[in-house]
């Protein structure tokens, strides 16, 4: 490719117009008439009578002229015109009211402008002539003399245009002026850089162009540090390099202010004025220019779509947005996806293609600027100054397979550099060029297999495969889920960004990166005694890959990872072990946060589930780092703890050969809570009278830990009814430990008050001593889902407590039906959904909850399991974004719930409570 030709640059010449090439460009503005009209009107009010006078009947006619090209412009949006159309229709409309304007008040107020140089300018977008149905037009008035003076005829020319309705906002400047504050401001420089002079003065606005290019645009490195640093600042504050559920599109990764920053590099350097000019520039190629303005265009109909949804100039394509702009740009629900998925998908798709050609046009300016010799690395590698490059890029193009041996040469740098403008323009090219043949070629499938081979340096490799389009070419069922959404608040990634997040996770735990190894040490110390981490890798790359089709997404994905394994030359027993990875790679993060996982029956299932150490090993990483990367709230310190003691549990009973007999297990733990405190000095009496009183379950479904502290802090109890307020010791979160008289209605009552202030119940679990006594636990969060760190507020949750089950009539109300999230409730309804299983025992009910996330849905389903009849032995709630899941461990009358018609009773008795919170709001 050639490289970029110099030319002048900085704002346009004054005789440098844009062309409006335009189709029904009179229903935009109506030239003639508007002229046949100005005319008329000042025939009517003649100039030597005043301003003043003549101003009503103009405003009405410029009012009516702007109203009439904006509704016409709305109707050639909704029947499917361009985004170039739209966005030119309204930069036409505006230049033509401002020009007539400036001529016609240039007649009214002669005195004021007499002797005066005075010109206008469009800066910023508007510059560009590109405006959104509702973007700001930024204007530049340009004058020779003192602003007091230049006000004079300023000051009545905004304030017609404020009355007008367009969204002005404008600076008053000096050619002098203008240099100093670009010198200061990085903003204003790149907003003059795009000045294009609309009426007044050539001559002046003539001493701004050629003083601006001599003066302020002096340093393009330093500019285009500052501008990438911008970015930089910009995609942390909108999205980083990730997606968000409600994006800007204009400021996030990919967005419209990407385009904008090669461009005004362009321009700073080489005077670039359009897309196009890249190409004939010699920045991109044809095809990357097209396949850039193919995205832009995208991005300016949605843009414009949410600027007609919103009715003013915004640019966050927010929940009700994306369903409207869906239905608008044609896309209809189908079988496996929502039309809103397939929407968000070709939105974030448009953002990769963005980035990826925004930075080949970046690099190829830089490089052609600052470039010196190559100096080879290796038979694939060479060092371009600080860019890493193919050693002939060329060969890229005519013989894709060659693109992932020099992935796999680059692997091996650390770290790895940045590629170079010509690699990443070869693999972009390259990637389109990939067929059936390519991807059986031998280079290929081992390569591949190579790059998964290598733990911590797997997701750095990957990502840029995946960001220039090479990875979903090269594995055809990875760029199926490449932009595939899910419509819900906890999946808040894309799959692709998902898959990619996950691996980076594993990647640490194999480099024992110190963000991880505080809270994952164990997978810290796991990681490096995998000996096939390729299989690890693998399932990984396959455990959301079927999402987006009909059918189970293990399941599907199984079949995936299987025959992916086979094609990349894995033995059958790999492939065999990252099929299964795939295919349970949910179970583990289920049953942590649904089930009893101190139940010997519950480890005996997981324990008969994974069959051996090794496949528990393999099964854990990919839970954790799949929990992780799913995003960042959804892991915290309980679900780490929830996570390791299964682990523990289930290592120990396939230790064991089985789970151990319930009644020895909890006589082991009992001698052992003995003997702790009888180190501490507690009389081993006491001790064991205390634990007489305790059931088994209670022995077996706690960490010896935590029942340490609850035997140390009741066994001499200082009141009747004991409330405990801590952090708890290994959960992360807050405990609160009751000891109180047995009574109906308990559980009811407790959760009522932790609803009523604010908390989030994660885990309860209940239990009644032999002489009936409540022994309840409850680990809680804030509403910020952290723990109640502030001791005054838990002395508060304490004696609230304390009153409730002491002072009959003192509980707080529960929270009212109004108070679910509103956003949540309108864009993800959640149907309640109530299943029924026996647990693992036998002896119990369980009862699972699908329901919104309304506060106090706990505390709502307890009173409703109360009413009829049940009594809760515990609890446990997982929270998926909109949802939660609420498993409840139940019996009636001390026998689990059998008949089909209570449970068909109780199922229709939580519906009526719940379900009406998703129609309220």
């Amino acid at each position: 490719m050639s490289q970029p030709t110099n030319g002048p640059r900085g704002p346009r010449k004054p005789g440098d117009q844009p062309v409006y090439r335009l189709r029904h460009r009179q229903w935009v503005f109506p030239e003639r008439r508007f002229a046949r009209d100005l005319e008329a009107l000042r025939d009517e009010h003649p100039p030597e009578a005043g301003w003043e006078p003549a101003r009503l009947a103009y405003l009405d006619l410029f009012r009516d002229a702007y109203r009439q090209g904006r509704d016409f412009l709305r109707q050639r949006y909704e029947i499917g015109a361009s985004g170039r159309e739209i966005v030119r229709g309204h930069a036409l409309l505006t230049d033509r009211l401002l020009q007539n304007l400036w001529r016609m008040l240039a007649d009214y107020l002669a005195h004021e402008r007499r002797r005066m140089s005075l010109c206008l300018a469009a800066v910023g977008g508007y510059g560009r002539a590109e405006l959104h149905p509702h973007s700001d037009v930024d204007l530049l008035l340009l004058h020779g003399d003192t602003a007091e003076v230049a006000a004079a005829f300023a000051e009545p020319l905004l304030h017609f245009l404020w009355d007008v309705g367009l969204p002005v906002s404008q600076a008053l400047r000096t050619p002098e002026q203008c240099v100093g504050d670009a010198h200061d401001d990085l903003t204003i420089q790149t907003s003059l850089l795009e000045a294009r002079l609309l009426a007044g003065d050539e001559d002046l606005y003539g001493q701004f162009h050629d003083r601006f290019r001599a003066e302020a645009l002096i340093d393009g490195d330093a500019f285009t540090a500052a501008k990438q640093e911008e970015q930089r600042i910009r995609h942390a504050r909108y999205g980083g390099p990730v997606y968000n559920l409600e994006p800007n599109v204009k400021e996030s990764w990919g967005g419209l202010r990407d385009i904008q920053l090669l461009y005004w590099v362009a321009r700073y350097r080489f005077d670039v004025a359009s897309l196009r000019e890249l190409m004939t520039r010699g920045i991109l190629t044809a095809a990357e220019c097209r396949a850039l303005t193919r995205a832009q265009e995208f991005l300016w109909r949605v843009r414009n779509g949410l600027h007609y949804a919103a009715g003013r100039n915004e640019n966050r394509l927010l929940f009700d947005h994306q369903h409207e702009l869906a239905a608008e740009f044609g896309y209809r629900d189908g079988t496996a996806t929502l039309a809103v998925e397939k929407f968000m998908k070709r939105y974030y798709r448009s953002l990769r293609q963005v980035v990826a050609l925004t930075n080949i046009g970046l690099r190829t300016l830089e490089q052609a600027l600052h470039g010196p010799p190559v100096r080879q690395l290796g038979p694939e590698l060479a060092l371009r100054g600080a860019y890493l490059e193919a050693v002939k890029p060329e060969h890229l193009t005519r013989d894709p397979a060659g693109m992932v041996p020099f992935f796999v040469e680059a692997q091996e740098r650390e770290p790895l550099s940045p590629l170079g403008a010509e690699t990443l323009r070869a693999l972009w090219t390259g990637a389109r060029a990939v067929d059936a043949s390519v991807r059986g070629d031998a280079r290929v499938r081992s390569g591949l297999l190579r790059i998964l081979t290598r733990p911590g340096r797997v997701a750095k490799i990957l990502r840029p495969m995946n960001t220039y389009g090479v990875l979903g070419r090269l594995v055809p069922e990875f760029g199926r889920i490449v932009g595939q959404t899910q419509h819900n608040l906890f999946h808040i990634y894309p799959v692709d960004e998902h898959t990619l997040r996950a691996m980076e996770i594993a990647d640490a735990f194999f480099r024992q990166d110190p963000e991880v190894t505080g809270d994952s040490p164990l997978a810290c110390r796991l990681a490096p005694q995998v000996r096939r981490p390729e299989v690890l890798y693998l399932g990984l790359m396959c455990h959301d890959i079927a999402k987006g089709q009909a059918g189970d997404h293990s399941v599907l994905g199984a079949r995936v990872a299987r025959r992916l394994a086979r094609r990349l030359g894995m033995d059958a027993e790999d492939a065999e072990t990252a099929a299964w990875l795939v295919h349970e790679h949910l179970s583990l993060s289920q049953i942590s946060q649904k089930r009893d996982i101190h139940d010997p029956e519950i480890i005996g299932e997981v324990a008969a589930r994974v069959g051996t150490a090794e496949h528990l090993d393999l099964l854990f990483l990919l839970t954790e780092a799949d929990m992780r990367a799913t995003g960042p709230k959804v892991w915290n310190t309980w679900k780490a703890q929830l996570l390791g003691d299964l682990y523990a549990n289930t290592r120990q009973a396939l230790h064991a050969g089985n789970p151990g007999d319930a009644r020895e297990r909890a006589r082991r733990m009992q001698r052992r809570i003995s003997q702790a405190l009888a180190e501490e000095g507690f009389d081993t009496r006491t001790v064991r009278a205390h634990l007489k009183r305790v059931d088994r379950d209670y022995l077996l479904h706690y960490h010896p830990e935590e029942l340490i502290q609850h035997t140390r802090t009741l066994v001499n109890p200082a009141q009747a009814t004991v409330v405990e307020v801590a952090p708890h010791s290994r959960a992360g979160g807050t405990e609160i430990l009751l000891y109180t008289p047995d009574r109906p209605g308990l559980f009811t009552l407790v959760t009522g008050v932790l609803a009523a202030l604010g908390l989030n119940i994660l885990e309860a679990k209940i239990h009644t001593t032999r002489d009936f006594w409540a022994l309840d636990t409850f680990l809680v969060l804030d509403q910020e889902d952290q723990p109640v760190a502030d001791p005054a507020a838990r002395a508060n949750l304490r004696e609230r407590l304390q009153a409730a089950l002491t002072q009959p009539g003192v509980a707080p109300s529960p929270p009212g039906r109004q108070t679910f999230r509103e956003r949540a409730q309108r864009h993800f309804p959640t149907p309640v959904q109530v299943t029924f299983y026996p647990s693992a025992s036998g002896q119990q009910t369980v009862a699972e909850v699908v329901a919104p996330d309304i506060p106090g849905v706990l505390h709502r389903i307890a009173g409703v399991l109360s009413e009829q009849g049940c009594e809760i032995h515990a609890a446990k709630v997982a929270t998926f974004g909109e949802r939660t899941e609420d498993t409840f461990f139940i019996t009636r009358e001390g026998m689990p719930l059998d008949a089909p018609e209570a449970r068909q009773a109780l199922a229709r008795a939580v519906r009526e409570e719940l379900e009406p919170q998703a129609v309220s709001g």
